[in-house]
């Protein structure tokens, strides 16, 4: 019935305010170049980053498997954030090293490629927030680092849905924030510059996301 009473512009605008979640500001902004279409992507940005140059970052771990960073860097591509550790989401939360850290920054940096990292965390107190920082930053302490370091928080998941230690904590948002805090203090300290990476649901539900952005950067 709405498609009956609106033009094709507006039939437009309607259905990625319905599929995509956009508002309707958001979609009168869009240009031809936030339009992936052969991948199905939309990429907006608030309005504080307007004026900004836009980057082409990758992010990648042992996941990616053996990576051509020469290939990568031919493709346009300067920029990479590269997973050097994570936190086990088990009870005793162990931390461990990318299996393919080493290898990715090393072969990342001889291409020619800037690049931060990051590490996937399930910090529950602000003692192992600083240990997460401290464990990276002796990971990343002989190599040039020239974008952020980062702490990924967000809760793991499993076939049956979110599972782990940071999950089953169930930490107020308050507490959360200051773990988060806790990370990009210290990581600054020694001269980097900080980030939390979180999903949309943990920004709005799990984070005071707004007191995080007053000091840090927000991925």
């Amino acid at each position: 019935a709405v498609d009956e009473v609106l033009d094709e512009r507006d039939k437009i605008i309607f259905h990625l305010m319905l599929d995509a979640g956009l508002r309707a500001s958001e979609v009168c902004n869009l240009k031809k170049k936030d339009i992936d279409l052969e991948n199905r992507l939309i990429y907006i940005h608030n309005s504080k980053f307007s004026g900004y140059v836009i980057r082409d970052v990758i992010d990648v771990s042992k996941y990616q498997g053996d990576i051509n960073w020469v290939k990568v860097k031919q493709s346009g591509i300067d920029y990479a954030i590269i997973r050097a550790g994570f936190r086990g989401y088990g009870k005793s939360g162990s931390l461990n090293t990318d299996a393919n850290f080493v290898k990715n920054i090393e072969s990342a940096v001889a291409a020619g490629m800037e690049v931060g990292v990051y590490i996937f965390s399930q910090a529950i107190t602000q003692e192992e927030a600083c240990e997460e920082a401290q464990y990276i930053l002796d990971l990343i302490d002989d190599y040039t680092i020239s974008l952020p370091v980062v702490i990924d928080f967000e809760y793991a998941s499993s076939s049956e849905g979110l599972t782990g230690r940071l999950y089953n904590a169930n930490l107020t948002k308050e507490k959360a924030t200051m773990i988060c805090k806790e990370f990009c203090k210290i990581v600054e300290n020694a001269g980097y510059t900080a980030m939390v990476y979180a999903n949309k649901d943990m920004l709005e539900n799990g984070l005071n996301a707004s007191e995080i952005s007053d000091d840090y950067k927000i991925w």
